[in-house]
């Protein structure tokens, strides 16, 4: 429970000081808290007790919550491969079920596929 407690505090502070500066009002959350108030849910606080005791309103701990755990399902989703020998760069488009999905040969050997096509972007984005 330390560990939450911790949490809680840093929450706490940086809320302070982000209202300080920007004010109260409809404004995006640092992503600062939103890490910290994830990390409470896999600790094991229920979103209420967070809520009760981080001042983050109840329903947005609850989007958080429900937003984080499906990006993490949708990750391990993700198959990679490299072949012995790299071919060139190709790209296959198909449908499946109403959804676009991906599939990418990259001239380093790496294969990915069953990708939505925003997320193939963002991989070959991060890959540089």
């Amino acid at each position: 429970m330390r560990e939450a407690e911790q949490l809680i505090s840093e929450i706490r502070q940086i809320r302070e000081q982000y209202i300080n500066e920007v004010g109260e009002g409809r404004r995006p959350w640092p992503r600062s808290i939103i890490d910290r108030v994830c990390e409470l849910g896999n600790i094991g606080l229920k979103p209420k007790a967070i809520a009760a005791q981080t001042l983050v309103p109840y329903e947005t701990v609850c989007q958080w919550r429900y937003n984080r755990n499906a990006q993490l399902k949708k990750f391990h989703n993700l198959t990679v491969t490299v072949p012995a020998k790299p071919p060139s760069a190709t790209v296959t488009v198909a449908e499946k079920a109403g959804d676009v999905t991906v599939t990418v040969t990259t001239p380093d050997g790496f294969l990915i596929e069953g990708l939505p096509a925003h997320m193939v972007i963002e991989v070959l984005r991060a890959r540089g």
